[in-house]
């Protein structure tokens, strides 16, 4: 790269940690992630990425639903 392309970049990257961190403003109410935690999250609060360990996506249904039947 030239020094120009060098200079770019760095600009580039100082103007998004600078906005980043202006942005980015105190932690309220932060409790802390402990292993009890993440095996029983409080309700709607998912700690994983696909909601459990076993990869379920969706919240469990509070009601049930009649299945649609081919006829």
């Amino acid at each position: 790269m030239t020094r120009k392309q060098w200079l770019l970049s760095g600009c580039v990257v100082f103007t998004t940690l600078i906005s980043t961190a202006a942005v980015a403003g105190p932690i309220e109410n932060y409790s802390p992630v402990t292993q009890a935690r993440l095996e029983n999250p409080e309700p709607g609060n998912w700690m994983l990425y696909r909601r459990s360990y076993d990869g379920q996506a969706t919240a469990p249904s509070t009601r049930s639903t009649p299945r649609m039947s081919r006829t």
